[in-house]
């Protein structure tokens, strides 16, 4: 009997806005399988906004419900998979950071990733740079409030997994970013966060097997 896989994330073969909740996923032990685009144009129609990422969760019954909007996405997920909390004003304090994490790198996402010529991705990436930083600066001194590492405390929740998910492609190099600048001695709660969420055993499998890379 073939093993029923409750969630989908359906995407093209790619990180993208779909990293995080996979990371949600592996951290939680949670049974998914990643479907890519095929033929973007025939599918386009048979997603609720014509747009991606998309996840699917499997309903009693066997029937799938698709649910768009990547941080959407990622709040069912959370509250779902328990990485949100358990009382509102806790849900509600996840949420908050969550959001100030998504505001931040929306920035990137239109002045760098999304810009439409060199020109303005080379400006978007030196005012991101001057931003970004003092960003970090504010959000080291609230991970040290909460004795952490994590922003709930010593479990990682949706926006310490959201901020890992950007902390390292910055720290690996893997989208290119200036030297020296998220270190632990500029940085030590936020690399703290991030060495955290690292070591945590369903990020560090998925990590290691290097099915973040997305193999054919």
């Amino acid at each position: 009997m073939s093993v029923i896989n409750h969630y989908q994330v359906y995407n093209r073969r790619q990180q993208g806005l779909a990293e995080t909740s996979r990371l949600i996923l592996e951290f939680a032990g949670a049974n998914y399988e990643n479907v890519f685009v095929e033929d973007w144009e025939r599918e386009r129609d048979s997603t609720p906004l014509q747009q991606l990422p998309v996840l699917r969760v499997m309903k009693e019954g066997g029937e799938w419900e698709q649910i768009s909007e990547s941080h959407t996405m990622e709040r069912f997920l959370s509250v779902t998979l328990g990485l949100m909390g358990t009382m509102p004003l806790e849900m509600a304090r996840m949420d908050m950071y969550h959001a100030a994490w998504t505001d931040m790198m929306s920035m990137f996402m239109w002045k760098v990733w999304r810009a439409p010529t060199d020109e303005l991705k080379r400006q978007g990436a030196s005012d991101f740079w001057v931003e970004f930083p003092k960003f970090l600066k504010k959000h080291d001194l609230i991970l040290k409030s909460t004795k952490g590492p994590f922003y709930s405390g010593p479990r990682p929740s949706l926006p310490d997994i959201y901020a890992f998910t950007w902390l390292n492609r910055f720290i690996t190099k893997w989208i290119p970013s200036p030297p020296d600048v998220i270190t632990e001695s500029n940085y030590p709660h936020i690399l703290g966060l991030w060495n955290g969420v690292r070591e945590s055993e369903g990020i560090k499998k998925y990590i290691e097997s290097k099915r973040w890379e997305l193999p054919e």
